[in-house]
């Protein structure tokens, strides 16, 4: 017999704000965030996701942790949330940041 766990996992990216932190620069580290995330090609097949964006990454490499034979669960959805500027995680740091929420599965024998 089989028991199958599903677990909830939550990738947070944070971008370095420290040069300046000026309204442009907001918004600038913000679309960084979203590009590296969720990055969408312009040209060839538009709205492609970029094959460095770490979603792309996690779709296409499902297989988290094959020793223990932890996968990414194909029948969810990942949720993309980028954040606002935080200045709060450590002195001098202010960044701009986005997780992704996905959910993981592995089977494990009884």
């Amino acid at each position: 017999a089989e028991d199958e766990h599903r677990i909830k996992l939550v990738l947070t990216f944070i971008a370095d704000m420290r040069i300046t932190l000026e309204d442009s620069a907001l918004i600038s580290g913000l679309n960084k965030v979203l590009e590296v995330l969720v990055g969408r090609e312009t040209t060839g097949t538009p709205y492609a996701l970029k094959t460095n964006s770490i979603l792309y990454i996690l779709r296409h490499n499902l297989n988290i942790d094959a020793t223990n034979n932890l996968r990414t669960d194909i029948r969810s959805f990942s949720v993309v949330m980028p954040s606002q500027v935080s200045s709060n995680r450590f002195q001098g740091l202010y960044s701009a940041e986005g997780n992704i929420t996905f959910n993981c599965n592995y089977i494990q024998q009884r």
